[in-house]
């Protein structure tokens, strides 16, 4: 690289090379058709595609997906598990057919493995509070962990 250590824009050529999603998928995701100008701003006339990085904060969705979605808050919006009228059962069916079709696809004994959650940090805080006898206060000694010292998670 020719360019300073000191120089902040090394960002602005930096490609990598045979790094690029297989047709198929890329129109899957209609958000990385977006493109950008010379200024970086989204211009349909732009010549440089999206290129998303930041999945741990939000991740970019397929058609199939927000399509789903639409199907579901226009006709089956309701509490799952928290109502006897109709919306809520038609919800709460929607949600365990999820769990069981991801229940089948990470080869699980049940849906009863499978827990949704709100993001990748509410996932992780769930698992390190199942880790331990405390319900999420702190462990007073280490008996009240399921895990002990040398154990690695992963």
């Amino acid at each position: 690289n020719d360019k300073n250590d000191d120089d902040t824009s090394w960002w602005e050529d930096f490609q990598l090379n045979d790094s690029s999603l297989a047709p198929s998928v890329l129109a899957d995701f209609p958000i990385l058709s977006t493109q950008f100008d010379a200024d970086g701003k989204i211009s349909p006339d732009g010549n440089k595609r999206l290129v998303y990085l930041d999945s741990a904060a939000t991740s970019q969705k397929p058609t199939v997906v927000t399509d789903a979605l639409t199907r579901y808050y226009e006709h089956a919006n309701s509490n799952v598990h928290r109502g006897a009228h109709a919306l809520s059962r038609e919800a709460t069916e929607q949600y365990e057919a999820a769990r069981d079709k991801v229940a089948s696809l990470i080869n699980a004994n049940s849906r009863n493995e499978v827990v949704f959650t709100s993001g990748a940090t509410e996932a992780i805080n769930l698992v390190a509070t199942s880790l331990s006898h405390t319900c999420g206060k702190v462990p007073s000694n280490a008996r009240e962990l399921y895990f002990q010292e040398g154990d690695e998670i992963v």
